[in-house]
């Protein structure tokens, strides 16, 4: 109440405060990426949820507003907001993800299974095995062997890509991508998203946007593939529609950190820095243990000294 009796003060600026809680239960939910945009454009701001769920953004300006909660488990959930109060308080709610299973695509999988040689399906298994331990070169040769036994074995020839992507083998990694698709009839989505990443590291955007789209036309509910269009896009320099695809990826996997980068390298592009901040920090969330932590940290410290303060604006 204090804060917002001082914020009346000060007819330019608004805010908000408010708490996320689980639908059903109630129960707070800490860490959920909240991202409050104007809808008059301009105004931007990206908080996470404390550990009782409550969140609060200052120095806004009235208006209306979007209010955006992603959190991983939970379905994506937006509201509208007019802004008018010095201190506005909201209750938002997120609700479980639950969908079916998809019985139809499992029974398939299992009886293609049984078509599949004991000694084909041993190397597979050994290759995926060495790739888990970063060991490109042995999930190579193993991968090779299965095929040898199975020469219809498209998942080993999509693992082999992998390995040659790997081992910065682009073009070798293209052709067994394109082997797998061959092999699966275009009905193996993973192999099209691969090969057009390979083809974006070769500089073929175009050629690129095509393979994705049509595994995309096999499973549109692939957040990978949305990600991965978003790439294409961004390289086209197609930013509303990179910006969408990688929405688009979040709406159906809320925890999926590649999505955040597509949006970073969008916003960045825009000379957006807030947001590509906010982008920033959701990554680093959701990718606690990646890879790339370190660089991605370096990044951060650049673009957070490229965002305005208050004391700047002002």
């Amino acid at each position: 109440m204090a804060r917002a009796q001082l914020a009346g003060f000060d007819p330019q600026t608004a805010g908000i405060f408010g708490t996320v809680l689980a639908e059903g239960s109630n129960i707070p939910i800490s860490g959920v990426i909240v991202s409050v945009r104007s809808l008059a454009g301009g105004s931007f701001a990206g908080v996470l949820t404390d550990s009782s769920g409550r969140f609060e953004m200052q120095g806004l300006t009235p208006g209306n507003y979007e209010i955006v909660l992603e959190e991983a488990g939970y379905e994506p959930t937006r509201a509208n907001l007019e802004l008018s109060a010095p201190m506005q308080p909201v209750e938002l709610h997120l609700r479980v993800i639950n969908r079916p299973p998809r019985g139809s695509t499992d029974y398939t999988v299992s009886v293609r299974e049984l078509k599949i040689p004991g000694r084909a399906r041993a190397a597979f298994d050994k290759g995926l095995e060495r790739l888990e331990k970063f060991d490109a070169a042995g999930g190579r040769t193993q991968f090779a062997r299965a095929i040898a036994v199975f020469p219809e074995y498209y998942e080993a020839y999509y693992h082999l890509g992998v390995a040659e992507l790997r081992l910065r083998n682009n073009r070798k990694a293209a052709e067994a991508f394109q082997k797998a698709i061959d092999l699966s009839g275009g009905r193996y989505p993973w192999a099209q998203f691969s090969l057009g990443f390979v083809l974006c590291r070769l500089g073929d955007y175009a050629e690129a946007k095509k393979v994705i789209d049509r595994g995309l036309e096999v499973d549109d509910n692939s957040a990978i593939g949305h990600v991965m269009l978003s790439v294409v896009l961004f390289g086209l320099n197609r930013l509303d529609e990179a910006e969408q695809s990688a929405r688009q990826a979040l709406l159906r996997n809320p925890g999926l950190a590649s999505a955040y980068l597509a949006l970073a390298d969008v916003h960045g592009r825009r000379h957006e820095y807030a947001m590509q901040l906010h982008d920033l920090d959701a990554y680093l969330k959701l990718a606690s243990d990646g890879p790339d932590r370190k660089v991605i940290r370096q990044v951060r410290e650049v673009v957070q000294g490229m965002v305005p303060t208050t004391k700047n604006r002002d």
